[in-house]
């Protein structure tokens, strides 16, 4: 069978008895046909765009929430240190120990890396190494009281604040870094009879007392009403106005005129 020329280009189709009728489409069909499959690439482009968008939004969404777990397990982690402080008078030696007292359960550290405990006197430091330097300034620069040293995140556990609590009986012999109205005087201090010793340096604006015994004693200016002493020694001495050293020097001279006069024959002693 011919074919029938529409002005187009040709399409075959099989029809009954092995003939084939080709028709040809109008060109303004074939226009058509490349705009819709150009429209249905741009949305496809912009469906994957916006997947891809959605896709790393949803993972900023989830690091930030992982973040802010690793900060509020580490600030139980130090809640914990103190509670088990508080409660068996003394620092937690291993983060395994804080498990086994029931004080800490499950715990999610930071970059899956583990927390390790290194128990002082009067604080407790947590250690834990980050995947890079600049993780570990950011992690400390999260946490107060923490530093970053290298790869390396500290975070300082001080000792318990009812330890220091302000009715307690005790004079704290250290410096307490979370607590700096506890290093200084804010009040008499009366020893009641009782001895001030071992002082290695005393530094005073005025002192005031009956009595002052010392091996030793070095002093810019003194001023006493009476004075008892076995010995003294001085550089230079200044006694109602007048100078030790002068006075020394006129019994001098005259201890020499009263030699020269007794030699001479003029004096007798």
């Amino acid at each position: 069978m011919k074919s029938t020329d529409l002005n187009s280009g040709p399409l075959a189709a099989p029809i009954l008895g092995g003939a084939e009728v080709i028709v040809r489409l109008p060109l303004r069909g074939r226009s058509s046909l490349g705009f819709v499959l150009l429209e249905v690439i741009i949305a496809t482009v912009l469906l994957a765009a916006s997947l891809l968008v959605f896709a790393q939004w949803q993972q900023v969404q989830q690091q930030q929430q992982q973040r802010h777990q690793w900060l509020a397990d580490t600030e139980r982690l130090q809640q914990a240190v103190r509670s088990y402080w508080s409660d068996t008078g003394q620092p937690p030696p291993s983060f395994a120990q804080l498990q086994q007292h029931g004080h800490l359960q499950q715990l999610t550290t930071p970059w899956q890396q583990p927390w390790l405990l290194q128990p002082q006197q009067r604080y407790v430091q947590l250690r834990l190494t980050a995947p890079s330097a600049a993780a570990a300034s950011w992690l400390a620069g999260q946490i107060v009281g923490a530093s970053a040293n290298a790869e390396q995140v500290l975070v300082t556990v001080w000792q318990p604040a009812q330890s220091y609590h302000p009715d307690s009986p005790y004079l704290y012999r250290v410096a307490i870094a979370d607590a700096p109205q506890l290093n200084q005087m804010h009040t008499d201090l009366d020893l009641r009879q009782h001895n001030l010793q071992g002082i290695e340096q005393l530094r005073a604006s005025a002192w005031y007392g009956q009595s002052l015994s010392a091996p030793e004693a070095q002093l810019v200016q003194v001023q006493s009403e009476h004075g008892h002493f076995t010995m003294v020694t001085a550089a230079q001495a200044v006694i109602g106005g007048i100078s030790m050293e002068q006075v020394w020097q006129r019994i001098t001279e005259y201890q020499q005129l009263w030699d020269l006069c007794v030699a001479r024959g003029g004096c007798q002693g």
